[in-house]
């Protein structure tokens, strides 16, 4: 192989300096996003190998309460992720994710 083709894939020392963490936080946050968010599918799947769904209405359970429990749930559910990250970034102060206007309060 020739020189020009191996460079190609070498990684240039400063791309692991101070300035490429922001980079690096938010990319691993948005892959680790990814898994979090999966767990949620998780209950409509077992809800459909179940049909407990059907179960319920059946029963006399309307759909909206059916749906808006389940929403109300996810909704509650997803702050605990989203507590701990801020909580992250509030501990280790990385820059870009330390102010409050950064952090998404204004």
């Amino acid at each position: 192989m020739s020189a020009a083709f191996i460079s190609l894939f070498q990684v240039p020392s400063q791309s692991f300096s101070a300035g490429s963490m922001g980079f690096q936080v938010a990319f691993n946050l948005g892959f680790s996003m990814a898994f979090v968010s999966a767990f949620y599918i998780i209950f409509y799947i077992k809800e459909r190998v179940s049909k407990a769904k059907h179960l319920q209405i059946v029963s006399g359970v309307a759909v909206v309460p059916f749906w808006l429990s389940a929403l109300v749930w996810d909704l509650l559910f997803s702050l605990l992720p989203i507590v701990g990250i801020i909580i992250t970034f509030i501990g280790f102060q990385e820059d870009g994710f330390v102010t409050s206007s950064e952090l998404g309060k204004n």
